[in-house]
C-alpha cells in the first residue's frame, strides 16, 4: 500500500472508512487488555507492596506479602485499585497496540519490508506513546495500592497535570524498553511457535496457541529488564505518610520519625497514608545526614541513584519476579486475544490487513 493512502486510511476524517481502524482498535484494545488485566491483577497489587521500602521491610517476599494481605484484608483486597486500572485498559491498550501497528504498517508501506530496527523503533514509539494515557491511572492506582484511600478519596488529593504526570520521566523509560523487547520478541516467536504446533493442535487453533505461548514468552525478559525503570516510578508515585508540620532543612529527631508518622511495619495495623502532591503540601523524609528533604521533587535519576547507594543496586530489582509472572499471562492473553480480534476484523473487512500487522 503507499504510504500517501496509509496516512489517509488512518487519519483523513473525509474519507468514511477511515474511522474504522480507531474504533476496531478501541474496541479489541479494551476486550484484550481487560481480559489480561483482570486475570493477573492481583500479582500487580502484591509487586507493587514490594517495590516500596516500607513493604520491602515488611514482607519478605511475594507470597508472604499475598498471604497478610488475604489474611488481614480477605481475598478481594488483592483487587483494590482493579476498576482504575480496568477503567483506563481501554485507551491506553488502543494508543499502545494500535501504536505498534501503524507505524509496522507505516514502515512497510515506506520500504516494503520490516527491519528489526523498524520493529524495535516500533515497540518503543508505541511505548512512549501510551504513557499519555498510563501515567494518570498508574498515579492512581498506586497510590490506591500503596494506602488505605479509594479512588475518590485519591483523586481530591491530587490538583492538575503536575500531580497526574508524576514520575512521567520513569513511566516513558519502562514503557519504552517493555515495549521495544517484547513486540519484536513476539512478533518473531508467533511465527516459530505457529511452525512447531502445526500437526499437534487442531488447524484452528494454531494461530491463537502460537500467540499466546508468543505473547507469554517475550513478556518475561521485557517485564525483568524494564524492573528497575519500575520501581523508580513506584517510588516517586506511591502514596506518602503525612508527617507533622516542620520546615524545610529542619533535622528530624527519633520522636519525629516515629511509628506515630510512618507507615507501620507491623502486620494487620498499616497507618492510613495520604496521597503525595506535588502541587499541594508535600511529603517530607529524612535523608542519611537527618535532615528533612523534598524526595518527590527528585528526578528519576536522583531516585535510581538514592536506591542504588542507599539500599543497593539489587533493590532497583524488587518485585522482578512477581513482575515476570504478572506479565506473562497478562500479555501472553492481551496479544492472543488482540490478534485474534484483529484477523476477525480483517476477514469481515474492518480492517486492511498492512494496517493491522
Amino acid at each position: 500500500m503507499h504510504r500517501s493512502v496509509l496516512f489517509l486510511y488512518l487519519f483523513c476524517p473525509t474519507v468514511t472508512w477511515a474511522l474504522a481502524p480507531a474504533l476496531v482498535h478501541t474496541a479489541v484494545g479494551a476486550i484484550a487488555g481487560s481480559t489480561g488485566a483482570i486475570a493477573a491483577y492481583p500479582i500487580d497489587y502484591v509487586k507493587s507492596q514490594l517495590q516500596t521500602e516500607e513493604g520491602r521491610e515488611k514482607y519478605e517476599g511475594g507470597f508472604d506479602a499475598a498471604l497478610d494481605i488475604v489474611r488481614n484484608g480477605g481475598p478481594f483486597a488483592l483487587y483494590r485499585g482493579l476498576m482504575v486500572n480496568v477503567v483506563g485498559v481501554a485507551p491506553e491498550k488502543t494508543v499502545k497496540l494500535g501504536a505498534n501497528a501503524m507505524v509496522r504498517g507505516m514502515l512497510m508501506a515506506q520500504l516494503g519490508y520490516l527491519p528489526l530496527a523498524g520493529e524495535v523503533f516500533a515497540g518503543g514509539f508505541a511505548g512512549a506513546t501510551q504513557v499519555i494515557v498510563t501515567n494518570p491511572l498508574e498515579v492512581v492506582k498506586l497510590k490506591i495500592q500503596t494506602s488505605q484511600m479509594g479512588a475518590k478519596e485519591v483523586l481530591s488529593q491530587l490538583h492538575g497535570l503536575a500531580d497526574l504526570y508524576q514520575g512521567a520521566g520513569a513511566c516513558v523509560a519502562r514503557d519504552v524498553v517493555f515495549s521495544a523487547v517484547l513486540f519484536p520478541l513476539y512478533a518473531h516467536t508467533k511465527v516459530a511457535f505457529a511452525a512447531a504446533l502445526v500437526g499437534i493442535c487442531p488447524p484452528e487453533t494454531v494461530t491463537f496457541w502460537a500467540n499466546l505461548l508468543a505473547g507469554s514468552i517475550a513478556a518475561g525478559p521485557a517485564a525483568m529488564i524494564s524492573t528497575p525503570a519500575d520501581v523508580v516510578k513506584t517510588r516517586l508515585q506511591q502514596a506518602r505518610a503525612s508527617p507533622p508540620p516542620m520546615k524545610v532543612g529542619t533535622p528530624l529527631t527519633e520522636s519525629s520519625s516515629s511509628n506515630n508518622n510512618l507507615p507501620s511495619n507491623n502486620r494487620g495495623s498499616p497507618v492510613p497514608l495520604r496521597a503525595a502532591s506535588s502541587s499541594s503540601q508535600l511529603s517530607m523524609a529524612k535523608n542519611t545526614v537527618g535532615v528533612v528533604e523534598d524526595e518527590e521533587k527528585a528526578s528519576m535519576f536522583q531516585v535510581m541513584n538514592d536506591i542504588a547507594t542507599k539500599e543497593g543496586p539489587d533493590v532497583l530489582f524488587s518485585g522482578w519476579a512477581e513482575r515476570v509472572v504478572r506479565s506473562v499471562p497478562q500479555f501472553g492473553v492481551t496479544l492472543a486475544v488482540f490478534d485474534l480480534l484483529n484477523n476477525y476484523a480483517i476477514n469481515q473487512g474492518w480492517l486492511l490487513e498492512q494496517i493491522a500487522n
